[in-house]
């Protein structure tokens, strides 16, 4: 490569790095997109994460007792496409389809608190329909401790859960809710 062409590709990395780190405005107007230049400046994984790691993302240790703890300051949101078979192309299959970033302070704590509202998943064996792999991170930033991390599914059986504390049930208003803010559908 010649140096000059070094020179702007290095330009433009700072670039996109600095754009990246710049401070939220607070709007939370309009989906990021998930295009190629998002998958690293967002925050959000470029795929989905396995069921294991939700527990060591999850790093606050009020997650333990609560859902989502309180006073977080901004919320991440990060919705990921389902299996190849569920009408997403292979080749973009389990990757991200398209991210949030909520900082509005309103706009946060009332997700936060449709979170905590779900209704809990009790003990036994459930019948789910097909789960085809879509799912949904929320991830909830907090000025003076670790972030909270949700898995929400899509599909199959609408669990939400953040690896510590007892799974809850998404209901259809808050998918749509999530879904809309992320981008997909109409």
């Amino acid at each position: 490569m010649h140096r000059s062409a070094a020179m702007v590709s290095l330009a433009a990395l700072a670039l996109v790095a600095l754009v990246a780190a710049a401070p939220s405005t607070g709007s939370d107007r309009g989906p990021v997109s998930a295009s190629a230049s998002t998958h690293g400046s967002s925050g959000c994984p470029p795929r989905q994460v396995g069921e294991r790691t939700i527990a060591a993302r999850n790093r606050n240790p009020k997650s333990r007792r609560t859902l989502v703890p309180a006073g977080p300051r901004t919320l991440l949101l990060c919705r990921y496409n389902g299996l190849a078979n569920s009408g997403t192309p292979k080749s973009e299959a389990l990757k991200l389809a398209g991210s949030r970033l909520l900082g509005r302070r309103s706009a946060v704590r009332d997700l936060a608190r449709a979170f905590r509202r779900l209704a809990p998943v009790g003990n036994g064996i459930y019948n789910c329909p097909a789960d085809f792999g879509a799912r949904l991170y929320a991830i909830f930033r907090y000025p003076h401790a670790p972030r909270a991390f949700l898995q929400v599914n899509l599909s199959g059986c609408l669990f939400v859960g953040n690896g510590r504390a007892q799974s809850r049930w998404l209901t259809p208003r808050l998918q749509r809710r999530l879904e809309a803010l992320t981008g997909a559908g109409g």
